[in-house]
């Protein structure tokens, strides 16, 4: 079967091609079965394949993500900045731990 994005030949029965990585079967628009590559109707609900969709883009097309994690620690001190209700509570707490060791 030929890829429907570079035309690559593949070997019968590929979901994926070997070459660009481009989903090959197609899927029923009405219930999202997968259909053979000369199927006129659906074969799980009887739709027409007029209107099948690909398969969803494969993994390696989707845009690179650029955002870094962040760490859970460092999470929740930037969550703690961002509210001065909990600033002022931990630094009344903090005040408070100084006293007491003086």
């Amino acid at each position: 079967m030929n890829c429907p994005a570079c035309r690559h030949e593949n070997r019968p029965g590929a979901k994926f091609c070997e070459q660009c990585a481009a989903p090959i079967t197609r899927l029923c628009a009405g219930c999202g079965a997968e259909l053979r590559p000369t199927a006129k109707f659906c074969d799980e609900c009887g739709a027409a394949t007029v209107g099948s969709r690909q398969f969803p883009s494969a993994p390696n097309n989707q845009q690179p993500n650029n955002e870094q994690p962040v760490p859970p620690r460092l999470h929740s001190q930037a969550s703690r900045r961002q509210n001065p209700a909990i600033e002022v509570r931990d630094r009344g707490r903090t005040q408070a731990g100084h006293r007491s060791l003086r």
